[in-house]
């Protein structure tokens, strides 16, 4: 992809963490042209043998991130989940802008904390769900801002199949999350209630198994599933040696539309039912496919982070602004898993 813009001044980020998925940051920021201003803090040596492999300089690799704070820009943070907070309140204490992984947090307090430590630094954070960055989301979104959808309807996610489960956060928080922000974006406002299930039928520590139903403001419904909730399609674009199945169906008074981010297309079909004699019969219209199968989601993140980027330079909000991406996903995250253990419909409070 094209690099960002060039700036008047050189950014310096720092990358603090490169485990399994740093790779893929450092990629993202090498893409924007700014691999030479790039630093990584990690103190396990495989980590940093890691990061030298992908092109770091030694020189800027360092084992203590706080060393290099008073040296940087932004900090893009890649730690594991239980030392996101520790490491975004230093950063941000230092008054730099945070790139944080998802999930934002492990509990609503420690987002609540995380929101007001933002409003009080008065920098930019950015929480890391890149789904909103992919082209063929984005051309969902249009969908659904041109009106050509209609009126929304019904809304389904699913991200199933067969890939590796992580003991310290299960599908909910690894998986889920992503089609719980994604529909925040598209349908713009939180849910009202939701009621789920959550399993772990392998006894591995976690939820390997997640059914999450939503109701909307405007009378939108959602359906989304994560785990081992399929037999899985394609080889996963992300997690070697998984197969899985990665979709979005959008349906709305005009038709409906569908993305498969591992086929790399976008169906849509116009469509509205007509009552005739007492049968409500559809009328089809056009159906269009939009292809993006050349899309890396190396690229997706790039396009994420010049986004976070551009907020910088121009002093906007962020586009997964923290209140919305940490705080308000914290309390579903918790709604959910009450749910689950209740088997009771949680209600969700306006602005909590």
């Amino acid at each position: 992809m094209a690099g960002h813009p060039a700036k008047s001044r050189a950014v310096k980020v720092l990358q603090v963490g490169c485990g399994n998925f740093g790779p893929a940051h450092i990629s993202a920021w090498q893409a924007l042209g700014l691999g030479a201003h790039l630093y990584v803090a990690d103190p396990d040596p495989e980590a940093q043998a890691r990061a030298r492999g992908c092109g770091v300089n030694q020189r800027n690799i360092t084992s203590d991130f706080k060393a290099m704070l008073d040296h940087v820009d932004i900090v893009d943070i890649v730690v594991p989940l239980p030392v996101h907070l520790p490491v975004a309140l230093a950063a941000l204490d230092a008054g730099r802008h945070v790139l944080l992984e998802k999930p934002a947090t492990a509990t609503v307090a420690q987002a609540r904390e995380l929101v007001d430590c933002a409003r009080k630094a008065g920098t930019k954070v950015q929480i890391g769900y890149q789904l909103r960055f992919h082209p063929l989301s984005m051309a969902m979104k249009k969908l659904m801002t041109d009106g050509v959808l209609g009126k929304p309807v019904y809304l389904a996610a699913q991200y199933s199949g067969f890939k590796r489960l992580r003991a310290d956060s299960g599908v909910l928080t690894n998986d889920a999350v992503r089609f719980l922000d994604l529909a925040r974006w598209l349908l713009g406002t939180p849910p009202q209630s939701v009621f789920a299930e959550l399993r772990d039928d392998l006894g591995c520590g976690a939820a390997g198994l997640a059914l999450i139903g939503l109701r909307y403001p405007g009378g939108v419904v959602a359906r989304i599933e994560a785990g081992r909730t399929g037999v899985g399609h394609h080889p996963d674009t992300v997690v070697p040696g998984a197969i899985t199945t990665h979709t979005l169906t959008l349906v709305g008074s005009l038709g409906a539309a569908e993305v498969d981010y591992h086929a790399g297309t976008l169906l849509h079909r116009r469509a509205r039912f007509e009552a005739r004699d007492g049968i409500w019969s559809p009328e089809f219209g056009e159906v269009s496919r939009r292809t993006e199968q050349a899309c890396d989601w190396g690229d997706v993140m790039a396009q994420g982070f010049a986004a976070f980027l551009d907020a910088i330079e121009n002093d906007t909000v962020s586009p997964v602004p923290v209140a919305e991406a940490a705080l308000e996903m914290a309390v579903l995250c918790a709604a959910i898993e009450r749910s689950s253990q209740t088997g009771a419909r949680i209600p969700l409070e306006a602005g909590s």
